[in-house]
């Protein structure tokens, strides 16, 4: 008899599940809510420095987090502003294998009118200023990698500016 118990309690339950999600929907439906997915950054990815005999940065990896559902507002079309984390990881030339430069939270910065992925590298001898932006030329995506390297060993500061492919 408790077998038969058990049975009966499943369909119970998932009226009960259904029950809510069905309140669920119809209160979102209600108050005019949409909801839109969440798209992959542009700069999403593994990119390679398209110079092979670059003395400077030879990889660059970039992860941009993301929130999978966005509630928006129907009427409006606006969608509250999500602030997406992102981190980028950076190797540079090194003999007998390139040198990483490790993992360092990136934001997003406007700058002349473009968006920027930035974040800052601190090594003992300088500190390197990371910009990150994606720019299409002949039907390919290039990631542009501009770095200012402020060093306190007494070089001289200076830029990186390189061109990166997936």
């Amino acid at each position: 008899m408790r077998h038969m118990q058990h049975l009966w309690s499943i369909p119970r339950r998932s009226g009960v599940l259904f029950l809510g999600l069905s309140f669920l929907l119809v209160l979102a439906l209600s108050t005019k809510l949409t909801y839109a997915l969440c798209v992959e950054a542009e700069e999403e990815g593994i990119w390679h420095n398209i110079d092979p005999n670059t003395r400077e940065i030879t990889q660059a990896e970039v992860h941009i987090g993301c929130n999978d559902l966005r509630i928006c507002d129907a009427e409006t079309g606006r969608c509250p502003s999500v602030k997406s984390a992102g981190s980028i990881e950076l190797w540079g030339q090194c003999h007998p294998s390139d040198c990483y430069w490790g993992m360092i939270p990136g934001e997003r910065r406007q700058h002349d009118g473009a968006q920027w992925l930035v974040g800052i590298y601190t090594f003992g001898w300088k500190t390197a200023h990371v910009w990150l932006r994606t720019y299409d030329f002949s039907g390919e995506k290039y990631l542009r990698v501009w770095v200012w390297n402020d060093y306190h060993d007494g070089r001289t500061d200076r830029a990186f500016d390189g061109w990166f492919l997936p």
